[in-house]
């Protein structure tokens, strides 16, 4: 009964997440320990990012609003423990621009869609337990008893990749002859804090919220298409945010995590982590 009402809660926090359409998980919450590895999946999906209209083409048009409406991402964390407070992490994968919607004064409309790229980055996170506290429900739905801690920390993560532009529609037709590279840099600093529920000495539950700057630049050489060549450098306008996460540990060695962000452009994560 008591992994069934905590299954319970973690379904609720999950439908919750999902919602609110909160760039990556810094999973795992928690520090490895000192020397300790552990391997991450991620999936991580952001949406509509405004970015400065910056950029013209050849033939005289000027940029009036470029959105990025979707990048995905998948990768594989590689994290090493420092100590009982600290990890460090690299990550490689794929990425992929979805969606650069382009608006040019003169009315006429770009979208802009890549092929995936390598993917790589890097980062770190600190972590501090505040206090541990005990608890004791007992009325006519819950009978138990569990201790759970109070945390905060600091997550930094940087990401960097180049897609090529690969399909392009101008005022709803396709384009002929697309090229160019989409270079994209992301860095985010988070604070997060949360709380520990421990369910048995093999299952514990950790909801946690954060707020983040993310700083995301994406700029060209020049993709060209038809006749035309349109030359960008263009950075992301809002940059503070906000999210709420879930991270549970089934075991000692192995956790999964959701994390929703927004504000500060919207994304959704999910991860899975095995320790060593």
């Amino acid at each position: 009964m008591k992994i069934s009402r905590f299954f319970l809660l973690f379904l609720s926090m999950l439908v919750f997440v999902s919602y609110s359409y909160a760039a990556g998980v810094g999973n795992p919450i928690k520090p490895l320990g000192n020397m300790k590895f552990a391997v991450a999946g991620e999936a991580n999906f952001n949406y509509g990012r405004d970015m400065d209209a910056n950029g013209e083409s050849t033939s005289g048009n000027s940029v009036n609003s470029l959105e990025l409406a979707e990048i995905s991402q998948g990768y594989v964390k590689l994290i090493l423990g420092l100590s009982d407070f600290a990890n460090i992490f690299a990550k490689v994968g794929t990425a992929k621009i979805n969606g650069l919607d382009i608006k040019f004064f003169s009315g006429e409309g770009i979208t802009i869609e890549s092929g995936g790229d390598f993917l790589y980055g890097f980062g770190g996170s600190l972590f501090y337990r505040l206090s541990r506290e005990e608890m004791y429900f007992m009325d006519k739905y819950l009978n138990w008893y569990s201790d759970f801690d109070f945390f905060a920390g600091l997550n930094l993560d940087a990401s960097f990749f180049n897609p090529d532009a690969d399909e392009m529609t101008v005022a709803g037709e396709s384009a002929a002859n697309v090229s160019g590279e989409l270079k994209t840099r992301e860095f985010q600093v988070s604070i997060f804090s949360g709380i520990e529920f421990h369910v048995d000495e093999n299952l514990s539950i950790v909801p946690y919220v954060n707020a983040f700057w993310n700083g995301l630049s994406l700029d060209t050489d020049g993709v060209r298409y038809d006749f035309d060549i349109l030359n960008f450098d263009t950075n992301a306008q809002d940059e503070f945010g906000a999210g709420v996460g879930l991270e549970v540990n089934l075991s000692e060695n192995i956790s999964f995590n959701i994390e929703g962000r927004f504000l500060g452009g919207n994304s959704v994560s999910f991860g899975a982590t095995g320790k060593f």
